[in-house]
């Protein structure tokens, strides 16, 4: 999911829904996309770091527990 065109607390209720209806199965992926393609829609594609580390800390620990309980359940 781009970072640019999804709100933390989008991202976040999305993750809840999703780990909810396949419990286990889920990982949520977030990237900073491309310069063009956020621009393109009108964005400024600035700091792109600072823009992950702020969405990753306002979505709080629901895609965080959500991705640790995913990774830790698909590892042998």
């Amino acid at each position: 999911m781009s970072i640019w065109h999804a709100a933390p607390a989008e991202a976040a209720a999305y993750t809840r829904d999703a780990v909810s209806a396949h419990p286990g199965r889920f990982l949520l992926g977030l990237g900073t996309s491309h310069a063009v393609l956020v621009e393109g829609d009108g964005t400024a594609y600035r700091k792109p770091y600072s823009k992950m580390v702020a969405c990753a800390a306002s979505a709080g620990p629901t895609t965080t527990s959500s991705a640790a309980a995913a990774t830790a359940s698909s590892t042998p």
